[in-house]
Parts: C-alpha cells; structure tokens; sequence
C-alpha cells in the first residue's frame, strides 16, 4: 500500500534523508601536498628547567613558539628578531585616558573657535601641548625607551 503523495513544500520525513549528504565539489579524500619548505631533522638540546622556561616566556613575549625563536638567534637566520617591549600595562591604561582627556581638549577648543570665531587662548595651546609631552614621555618609558 502507497502512502498519499506529498505536497512539494512539505518537508521530507527523517526516514527519506539519507544518513551521509555528499556536498557537491567536495573531494574525498585526496593527495596530501608536499610542503614549500620541509622541516624534516630534528636537534635535540638540553637544558636546565629554569632554562627552558626562560626560553618559552621569551618566544611567549617575542610571539614567536619556540623553535622559530630559538631558530631566529642562530647565525644565518633568515628571519630578524622582532623586538617586542613588554610595556607597563597600568602606565599603558592611563596614557589611553589621558589622550581622550587631551582629544577632549582640543575638540572643546575647536567648538570655541568655530561658535566664537576667536582665536583660543596662548596658554591653552601651550597646556595641552606639555600634557602632550608628558604623554610621550610616559610612553616612551612603558616601552623601555
């Protein structure tokens, strides 16, 4: 015995779906590439633990794991070190809001400017330029510069 027909935009039954739905233009399988630059030795080298973390918190700070890191300091490295400061978070925090203070600044003076057409005073130009400076010099510290 049949079972009626179903309308078109009636859903199949879960039954009807079969378990695997192939996606067109997807391959199975395939061929695994060969690499453009194959790293194939291995180089074995011992160290103390206090070392070897020493090492890892470096290429941790660099970026980098830590056979690119340690393959960066051998002569003939085809890559340079980055330089990567460790910056004072605390002194990076209060530079961000000191520069919207400042942006908050010079916006207000800008208002003033255009509403008044006046020229905003010597004085003020010459506070948000030390603050500027002082910003400059906090970051410069952060940086270890």
């Amino acid at each position: 015995m049949k079972s009626a027909a179903r309308a078109i935009t009636e859903p199949a039954p879960a039954r009807d779906a079969p378990a695997v739905i192939q996606l067109p233009g997807r391959r199975r399988g395939g061929v695994r590439r060969k690499a453009v630059n194959p790293a194939n030795a291995d180089i074995h080298l011992r160290t103390t633990r206090a070392r070897k973390a020493a090492i890892e918190a470096d290429a941790r700070a660099s970026g980098m794991t830590v056979t690119r890191y340690l393959l960066s300091h051998l002569p003939g490295a085809s890559e340079p070190v980055p330089l990567v400061a460790l910056a004072d978070p605390v002194i990076l925090t209060r530079m961000l809001g000191l520069i919207g203070n400042l942006c908050s600044n010079v916006n207000q003076l800008a208002r003033d400017r255009n509403t008044t057409g006046e020229d905003p005073a010597l004085e003020k130009l010459e506070d948000i330029y030390a603050e500027a400076m002082d910003i400059r010099a906090a970051l410069l510290r952060a940086l270890g510069l």
